[in-house]
């Protein structure tokens, strides 16, 4: 076993008759959670958790730039969840065009929101929803297999999102503090270049 793996897992006593006789690896997650009786939780349970938690955050205690990211970034886990309960975990095996449609959807709130926001991490944001959806082009090109980058492009930057979105309504809610209201859009542009 690799050292990095035994980090963070723990052994099982021997000949323990409430766990068996053979050594087994536990998750130590796995093992605090079941202390409170509360069984195995998943990745899938966790992540929607803190999902849940950061877009609740951002949608009711800031201002309208962080409300849109959160928005999006809701009504996609919505759908994903919806998605997810109806027809099944969906595989990165083959290309997932309801995959594609909700980067989509996410790029389309968000780069109007990076443009116009008075706000820089926005514009992080935006970034990784592109890439999201630049990152469903292996899958297009490559049919065979368990495609790693189609992974790795698709779900990596959701985690980005939803840090930046954090870490960008924290601040926020501590200008706010420090300066107290400002706009939380740039003047628009003709507006900025009428004379008087």
């Amino acid at each position: 076993m690799p050292l990095c793996k035994r980090r963070f897992t723990i052994r099982k006593k021997k000949n323990s008759p409430r766990h068996g006789s053979r050594f087994k690896d536990i998750n130590l997650l796995q093992t605090f959670w079941s202390k409170f009786g509360l069984g195995v939780i998943d990745q899938y349970f966790i992540t929607n958790t803190i999902t849940i938690l950061i877009v609740a955050y951002a949608a009711f205690k800031v201002g309208a730039p962080e409300r849109w990211c959160a928005a999006a970034i809701g009504v996609e886990w919505l759908v994903d969840l919806v998605l997810h309960f109806t027809i099944g975990p969906r595989s990165f095996q083959e290309f997932n065009l309801s995959r594609l449609l909700l980067d989509l959807m996410k790029v389309v709130v968000f780069l109007p929101v990076a443009l116009r926001a008075n706000r820089i991490y926005t514009s992080g944001i935006a970034a990784a929803g592109v890439i999201t959806v630049i990152g469903n082009v292996p899958s297009l090109v490559e049919k065979e297999g368990w495609n790693q980058a189609y992974w790795a492009m698709t779900n990596t930057p959701n985690y980005v999102m939803l840090v930046l979105l954090l870490a960008g309504t924290v601040a926020h809610r501590r200008r706010l503090a420090r300066v107290g209201n400002y706009n939380c859009w740039s003047p628009r542009l003709h507006a900025a270049l009428q004379p008087g």
